[in-house]
């Protein structure tokens, strides 16, 4: 079933959105227990892209009861919705879209990534890239790797193709600075998880050179949530250690607060 301007239709939407000329803006929310997680926070970042680009598009209120008619017209307890924003118009289109969370493995085990030299237009906006993820699926889909790190050309690792990234380095938790990267829904709640739980964490540029100092190291994202990583490229982490594992139990504390919200 897709949305469309204030009413659901027969149909899908592609694993992508279709090529055009603006562009699209988008946001994906995952639905989980029947509910979508940090919902305000997406469509905040959603006004933020459109402001950029000075779009206008449908109210709050109007986005919400049509996620509520998705979930309701597929029966769908988990899932992921993509709402996308014509930038030439403003039409959207929201649906559900093929996911993949990590498996009870991976979040114990973690996960494998590559570092690759590809940096996103605009990184401080949610628009689709699609030179960013047809060569980023390019990679992922040999089946040796999770994610992949973008770099830049100054050698500066700054996010995942689908993610953000932070990693511990001499005892301290870095992550690329704001202007860098796309500001991540589940990456703002894990500095304010840090904050919470009095972890020191530096914003700051990341050199490739670094890698062998990483002693630990995750991603954030809508479908991972706080995932460990157990190797990037050659090295080799500790998927799982003390920073790593509060970081995620307190972001599941905040899924849990969510839902009872509701």
């Amino acid at each position: 079933m897709i949305w469309e301007s204030g009413h659901i239709r027969e149909g899908y939407l592609d694993r992508y959105p279709s090529d055009h000329p603006t562009g699209w803006i988008y946001e994906v929310v995952r639905i989980y227990h029947g509910k979508a997680l940090f919902l305000a926070e997406h469509l905040d970042r959603m006004h933020q892209s459109a402001k950029y680009k000075t779009l206008g598009f449908c109210d709050d209120q109007t986005l919400c009861k049509g996620i509520e008619q998705l979930i309701k017209a597929e029966a769908k307890e988990e899932g992921n919705i993509r709402i996308q924003i014509n930038s030439t118009d403003g039409l959207v289109i929201m649906g559900f879209i093929p996911h993949h969370y990590p498996s009870h493995k991976e979040k114990r085990t973690g996960i494998q990534v590559t570092t690759h030299r590809l940096v996103r237009d605009n990184p401080g906006i949610k628009s689709w890239n699609p030179v960013v993820r047809k060569q980023a699926d390019a990679i992922l889909q040999t089946g040796h790797h999770n994610e992949v790190l973008l770099v830049n050309d100054m050698e500066f690792i700054t996010e995942g193709s689908r993610s953000n990234f932070f990693a511990e380095i001499d005892g301290l938790l870095v992550t690329p600075p704001i202007k860098s990267v796309l500001p991540g829904i589940t990456r703002l709640l894990v500095m304010a998880i840090a904050q919470e739980l009095k972890l020191t964490i530096s914003e700051r540029p990341i050199h490739l050179s670094e890698i062998p100092q990483m002693t630990a190291a995750f991603i954030t994202g809508t479908s991972p949530g706080v995932l460990p990583i157990k190797q990037i490229n050659s090295h080799s982490l500790v998927p799982n250690n003390k920073t790593t594992l509060q970081i995620a139990a307190a972001y599941q504390r905040l899924v849990t607060k969510q839902l009872q919200a509701k």
